[in-house]
């Protein structure tokens, strides 16, 4: 073959392949039809036995053997395709599927079937037939029907099948779901809405049915409280079930207007079995406010599952002279002490002394309550009556808080001396910045 022939057939073969490019633009081919033909994959499609796992994984291959071990453990042993061999705990598998005499005559019919739309749509049609066919079948059908529009894109009912849309700006046709979660959608009921949107919108309806949920169990049990027919033990256990993180707000409130200190204990209970940040914040209050209470709620305040941080910072929120009496702004001050949290060194000396509004007559050494001593609600008590006064206090239980978190030392009511030892003993020097600096 001469250089003049090589180059004519180069030619020819330029002129087809040009020609073939300017048919697909014609008549709307996707040009990777003629650029690029993939083949029929039949071995792709071929049933085998299968063993889904619990998880949701399948693995096809062949099942071997299946029995028990020596410890009574059922088992299965199954070769896959690749060649591994692997046994399975039967706890961890969800269903083993056996080829069978269906399974075996789709596996014949693609073995002899021509690879154009006419043997696919029959091989559809097949599937579709046998009993549960459209489920059992399903990864079958759909793989005909995409290998239908590979070899003829203008097939109007397999896109109808797949469920693909027109894109009039761009003339073609793309997979729907494609299309939708290209941009960003996801499928929710009839509609396609935006992916955040749906994760939002789900989250809130499953919040609200199980906060209805929660909410319904817990008027149920506040209706055996009443009736007074159920035994403590049992009551204070149905209460634990149903104070989980997210009903903590509901037995918060409900806590807070309960007059009976008996009821309140078992609410303070519930909340110290919640491992959350509100039910944290609830016991705080408890523990400062409740004096029927008080000492337990600190107890469960001090569990492992609660941030010491996170409570003493919360417990720092009572030293407002302004707005607790000295009482509360004590108890709290105490409270961190058992917390025991050197980030609270510096909040406890601001308050080491404090001036307060009181009336003639308060004891300063009252620890005075949201609920009195029998455990009844009722407001601050300021403990007298008659005109106003200021009152300055030094704290003793403030400067035992710091005495326990220093490890001993005592400066007394000196806010400058505990300020000066703390720089000492907290402040960090000598940072070395640079590393090419000894």
């Amino acid at each position: 073959m001469t250089y003049r022939d090589c180059n004519s057939i180069r030619k020819a073969f330029l002129l087809t392949y040009s020609f073939a490019i300017c048919a697909c633009v014609l008549f709307s081919v996707p040009t990777f039809l003629v650029a690029q033909v993939i083949p029929f994959d039949r071995e792709a499609i071929k049933i085998h036995d299968s063993v889904k796992l619990r998880s949701g994984v399948r693995i096809g291959g062949e099942i071997i053997k299946k029995g028990k071990d020596e410890d009574g453990r059922a088992f299965v042993v199954v070769k896959t395709t690749t060649g591994s061999t692997l046994k399975l705990d039967n706890r961890f598998v969800d269903s083993v599927h056996v080829v069978d005499t269906d399974d075996e005559i789709y596996n014949n019919k693609i073995k002899i079937m021509e690879d154009i739309p006419e043997d696919h749509w029959s091989a559809v049609d097949w599937c579709e037939k046998q009993k549960s066919g459209a489920f059992r079948y399903k990864d079958q059908i759909e793989f005909h029907l995409n290998r239908i529009m590979r070899l003829d894109p203008n097939d109007t009912r397999a896109r109808h099948r797949l469920d693909y849309t027109y894109l009039e700006d761009q003339d073609r046709w793309v997979p729907e779901t494609l299309y939708w979660t290209s941009l960003g959608y996801r499928s929710q009921g009839r509609a396609w809405v935006p992916t955040l949107q749906g994760d939002v919108d789900q989250y809130s309806a499953t919040k609200n049915s199980a906060m209805g949920d929660r909410k319904s169990r817990f008027n149920t049990w506040r209706g055996k409280l009443r009736v007074g027919k159920t035994s403590k033990a049992q009551l204070a256990n149905e209460l634990f079930s149903i104070c989980d993180p997210l009903a903590v707000p509901m037995i918060f409130e409900a806590a807070k207007k309960e007059k009976n200190s008996e009821v309140r204990g078992l609410y303070v209970e519930a909340l110290g079995k919640a491992p959350s940040s509100g039910a944290a914040q609830a016991l705080v209050f408890f523990s400062v406010e409740d004096s029927a209470n008080r000492d337990r709620a600190l107890d469960l305040l001090l569990q492992d599952h609660f941030n010491p941080s996170f409570v003493a910072s919360h417990l720092a929120r009572y030293f407002d002279p302004n707005k607790y009496p000295n009482g509360i702004l004590q108890r709290a001050a105490f409270n961190v002490g058992e917390v025991n949290d050197q980030h609270s060194i510096l909040p406890l000396v601001g308050v080491l002394s404090t001036t307060h509004v009181v009336a003639p007559g308060e004891d300063p050494n009252r620890m005075t309550s949201s609920f009195n001593g029998n455990g009844d609600l009722q407001g601050f008590s300021t403990g007298g009556s008659g005109k106003p006064v200021k009152r300055v206090y030094q704290n003793q239980q403030t400067l035992g808080a710091l005495s326990k978190i220093s490890g001993g030392e005592d400066f007394g009511y000196d806010p400058v001396l505990w300020k000066k030892w703390y720089i000492e003993n907290y402040t960090v020097t000598d940072i070395n910045v640079r590393g090419d600096l000894e």
